[in-house]
């Protein structure tokens, strides 16, 4: 998720602010989404999707006991929130690259 974040800026042009850590993708996100998406409302909608999905793979990396399945759902989720981005790059970068 975080090098994808990384790679959106760079096709963007989005100069994140000074204050954001290299490896906070919740607020890189948050930076990107705006120069995605005009719509508040669903920049908002994206930014608390890709944060809550950030969220839980966090806390189930960091627990010892985590199944295979739970892996898997991370996995899963991490991908639909890529792809919700990704499809919106596709829309404003010149033959979708």
């Amino acid at each position: 998720m975080l090098e994808f974040c990384r790679e959106c800026c760079e096709v963007l042009d989005v100069q994140l602010t000074d204050d954001t850590k290299r490896g906070d993708v919740k607020a890189i996100v948050r930076q990107l989404i705006p120069a995605i998406y005009s719509s508040e409302r669903f920049a908002v909608a994206l930014e608390q999707v890709v944060a809550s999905v950030w969220d839980y793979a966090q806390s189930l990396t960091h627990r010892s006991g985590a199944t295979r399945e739970e892996a898997l759902r991370v996995y899963l989720r991490t991908g639909l929130a890529i792809e919700e981005i990704a499809t919106l790059l596709t829309k404003i970068t010149p033959s979708g690259s």
